[in-house]
């Protein structure tokens, strides 16, 4: 089994030094990978919104 962490980019934030700790700490802990989320500026998210109420999932 492989056990991973995500990134927690609203706590950490942008400082490159920041993220190269956390990850290197990760690393270091044995997790074998890091998730971070792409936010999508402009995205209609009620389209998304739509289509989890449906229970349809977009694969573009």
């Amino acid at each position: 089994m492989k056990i991973g962490v995500v990134f927690p980019q609203t706590e950490i934030g942008a400082d490159p030094g920041a993220v190269r700790t956390y990850a290197e700490a990760v690393s270091d802990l044995g997790y074998n990978h890091l998730l971070a989320y792409d936010h999508v500026l402009g995205a209609d998210t009620r389209v998304a919104v739509l289509a989890a109420a449906a229970g349809v999932l977009l694969d573009k």
